[in-house]
């Protein structure tokens, strides 16, 4: 990021990346779930298959918490003095 750079733009690039972890993990997870749904039905006794509100409203949930987490790291960014960002403590 450039020094000087505007607030709102850094916030935004906080939940921007966020955002693309997000969806990556979402994606990954569902394609691994749709992978193991044919394993868990012979492992387990009495799976019934997928319940698609619940998981939705995790996909959600986590999709909050990852979106929440960048806010609040984005926020400390802001709230930095640039002259912070260009020491470095060894």
């Amino acid at each position: 990021m450039a020094i000087g750079a505007a607030p709102r733009d850094i916030l935004f690039d906080f939940l921007r990346w966020g955002g693309r972890v997000a969806a990556s993990g979402l994606a990954s997870g569902a394609v691994l779930v749709l992978a193991a749904r044919p394993l868990l039905e012979a492992a387990v006794a009495g799976f019934q298959g997928l319940d698609v509100a619940l998981g939705a409203a995790m996909a959600a949930s986590l999709a909050g918490m990852v979106l929440l987490a960048s806010a609040l790291g984005g926020r400390a960014a802001v709230r930095a003095p640039p002259s912070d960002a260009l020491r470095v403590d060894r």
